[in-house]
């Protein structure tokens, strides 16, 4: 997955994130995320484009890991 950083909430351990087209599976959208690895929030800002891979029970859980700024701001 790729999108936008529009919020980092390490409290939380979630990442907002305005994502692009994830073919076949979701549409474009603004969503927060739970992260896998909760360190990795320390070096996401505001701004940044993000490379994910996106976990999910298609239902409930969603979360990113192996997260990548492709795109530092």
């Amino acid at each position: 997955m790729t999108g936008l950083v529009l919020q980092v909430m390490p409290q939380s351990k979630r990442v907002s994130v305005a994502n692009d087209d994830v073919p076949g599976f979701m549409q474009p959208m603004v969503m927060d995320y739970e992260v896998a690895e909760p360190a990795a929030l320390s070096s996401l800002r505001r701004g940044d484009e993000i490379h994910a891979t996106l976990l999910s029970d298609g239902a409930q859980q969603w979360v990113l890991q192996d997260i990548t700024v492709v795109n530092k701001r």
